[in-house]
């Protein structure tokens, strides 16, 4: 019952959009950098290691966003609802791994550590776009219009 998505013409690349996010990059970088030199000398003996270390994530971050904005947005429709479930149970999950800090928030594998609530924040927005977008006509009624936005509301800022 899906609706059939028509192909997206590419786009040119927007370099106002591309130079506010490198300069918010190069700034941030900057900012870490002045913010952990002393302590990372005295700590691990070099000042530029966390600056190394964003820069390194930001680069990647480069990378990821150019390959986003190729990607058809639309065709997120299809995924919204089992990954708003996925999420849903990571959030569960949480709450059942040992705490970080006195906090049951994380959910480590390994070496490396999720936030599911950080997921859930970008996935109920995009859940309440397909949500809004699908049952436009029920907005004004308020058990049917409001029940499932309240629902994701919720399940987000657990």
């Amino acid at each position: 019952m899906s609706r059939a998505i028509p192909k997206r013409r590419q786009a040119p690349i927007d370099y106002a959009l591309f130079g506010a996010a490198l300069a918010l990059l190069v700034i941030g970088v900057v900012m870490v950098y002045s913010a952990s030199a002393i302590s990372a000398e005295k700590a691990l003996g070099s000042p530029l290691y966390f600056f190394k270390r964003q820069l390194i994530f930001g680069i990647v971050s480069l990378f990821a966003m150019g390959a986003f904005s190729r990607y058809d947005y639309n065709r997120l429709r299809e995924w919204v609802f089992p990954a708003f479930v996925v999420v849903c149970l990571m959030l569960v999950a949480a709450l059942f791994f040992p705490p970080v800090g006195g906090a049951r928030r994380w959910i480590r594998l390994g070496p490396v550590g999720i936030q599911p609530a950080e997921f859930a924040k970008l996935l109920s927005v995009v859940f309440l776009a397909a949500y809004l977008d699908k049952k436009h006509s029920k907005l004004g009624q308020l058990i049917p219009g409001s029940s499932c936005r309240w629902a994701s509301s919720g399940c987000s800022w657990s």
